[in-house]
């Protein structure tokens, strides 16, 4: 046995977990623990497996997959090796290179000893996810069997209740509906997920899978009408969304080339080309072309998670000097998308009512289930569009240019004398619901659509009137009025034709116009 050991290389410890051999494990690692090690060397028993890429230069060779030695034997449910392995000091929380854990596989691969035994474990975290889909070792339990050791072992259930949102009123790109935004602090942040934290550790919890936020009108019993999801995505899933533009699940060579300038615009400039970059590879085509030819691995013609996936493990020695470039931009990129402590996370709702009271409250989710609700937040009034603009008529005309006036607009005074909360909420909505703008649009012969021809920031004018110009001359134009305000716009007004002279003619305030309250 001494003479296969010493003529075999290290990594022959993962073919030793796979095969169960413990004898051969444990020799390996008596002999690896009696060998003095350099400063920050890893001990042969959490060595990652680099088969196919042992001198890091071949990105897309992964046979080994960088799984350890414990990887191995949870995999194979080796009970008594994975036994030994954690008393020789396996760490049970390494990942391999698609970010699962020994748990994740025992669990995936239905190893309900080893899963027990790994549960046992008070430094084992269940809230590791991978790197793919973004799951934890409970959410791919491979049998009912495995679920129930999961929640007997660690006493697991849907998570404990957040702070009480924040809600506040916001404009809709509707044309006569108001959107709140809903705020609140992640669950990771909250005083439940704290005290969690210190009876079992940090890492004892599943991870959360995303967020319930549910909307009622202000008026008891609460109808809790209104329900948005947040998912909780992981950076990997972030990443790959800045470059998939159209959301379908690939890269295409044109979102590829768009994601990049949109992050470098001189991303292709004064790039040192390397000895693998080919002979057409200092040209912008040439090298965008190889680029996506390193990431797109089977050739499909389209990027998709699994190679993104594969891209962002792959070693830093990539073989074109793009690909270098593109690694070190993802690298600045997924650390700005990772939220600092303390940061708030917010939900949009739409569809709602103008002028009307909404509460708001939030529960999380994970493998479990949807945990508590949170308490009721505090109300906020959705924002009303302005009113409709009446009686537009047109008061002058001449070659190339019409004067239309409308009803004077009735603006609400503030009440300045209230200073509570209810009265300061009355106020910003007062003042968002203040005509900003007074928009006039219409068209030439009653042909195609409405289009802008003038627009007044003085809607509360003494004189009501809004001079059109740049107008050709003898031709019918129909010109209609939108008020606009911090919530959106109003309807449109009543129309007026109006025939514009020729020029030589003397302008006229005697206008026969036509009003068309139906159009």
């Amino acid at each position: 046995m001494a003479k296969k050991v010493t003529q075999s290389s290290k990594t022959d410890i993962h073919k030793a977990c796979w095969e169960d051999d413990i004898e051969i494990v444990r020799y390996f690692l008596d002999v690896d623990d009696a060998r003095p090690k350099e400063l920050g060397e890893v001990k042969l028993v959490n060595m990652p497996d680099m088969t196919g890429n042992e001198d890091g230069q071949n990105p897309d060779l992964f046979e080994g997959d960088m799984n350890t030695p414990l990887h191995y034997a949870a995999y194979q449910g080796h009970l008594k090796l994975c036994k030994l392995l954690v008393e020789r000091g396996a760490n049970l929380n390494l990942i391999n290179g698609d970010g699962c854990t020994p748990l994740f596989l025992a669990s995936q691969q239905n190893r309900v000893d080893v899963v027990r035994y790994l549960l046992n474990r008070p430094d084992c975290q269940l809230n590791i996810c991978d790197k793919e889909y973004g799951l934890s070792a409970f959410d791919v339990a491979a049998s009912d069997a495995i679920t129930m050791v999961f929640e007997a072992e660690r006493n697991l259930g849907p998570p404990g209740p957040i702070e009480k949102p924040t809600i506040k009123p916001c404009s809709s790109d509707q044309k006569s509906q108001s959107d709140v935004i809903v705020t609140f602090q992640p669950y990771c942040e909250s005083e439940s997920y704290e005290k969690l934290a210190i009876k079992k550790g940090q890492g004892m919890d599943l991870p959360v899978r995303g967020y319930v936020v549910e909307l009622a009108e202000k008026v008891k019993p609460y109808q809790w009408d209104y329900r948005e999801t947040l998912v909780a995505d992981s950076t990997t899933d972030k990443l790959f969304d800045e470059f998939d533009a159209n959301r379908d699940g690939g890269v295409s060579r044109d979102e590829l080339e768009g994601f990049l300038l949109h992050i470098d615009k001189r991303f292709f400039d004064q790039m040192e080309i390397g000895e693998n970059d080919g002979d057409f590879g200092n040209t912008r085509e040439g090298m965008l072309d190889q680029l996506f030819a390193e990431l797109d691995a089977d050739g499909s013609g389209v990027i998709d998670k699994r190679e993104f996936i594969d891209y962002l493990r792959a070693t830093k020695h990539c073989r074109i000097s793009s690909a270098k470039k593109l690694k070190q931009k993802m690298e600045e990129l997924e650390h700005k998308l990772k939220k600092p402590k303390g940061s708030k996370l917010s939900v949009r709702i739409s569809g709602l009512d103008e002028n009307t009271k909404y509460v708001a409250r939030v529960a999380v989710v994970n493998g479990i289930g949807i945990g508590d609700f949170s308490e009721i937040s505090r109300s906020a009034v959705t924002w009303s569009r302005p009113q409709r603009i009446e009686n537009v008529r047109c008061i002058a005309r001449g070659a190339t240019k019409v004067t239309l006036t409308y009803d004077p607009l009735f603006q609400t005074n503030s009440n300045a004398s209230n200073k509570d909360e209810q009265g300061k909420e009355a106020e910003q909505r007062r003042a968002a619901e203040v005509v900003r703008e007074i928009l006039v649009v219409g068209q030439l012969d009653g042909r195609g659509k409405d289009t802008l021809f003038a627009s007044s920031m003085k809607p509360y004018s003494n004189d009501c009137t809004i001079v059109v110009k740049k107008l050709s001359e003898g031709c019918n134009y129909t010109f209609k009025m939108i008020a606009r305000n911090k919530c959106g716009t109003s309807a449109k007004s009543n129309a007026v034709r109006v025939q514009t002279r020729m020029v030589g003619d003397v302008d006229s305030s005697d206008v026969p116009t036509l009003n068309m309250n139906n159009l």
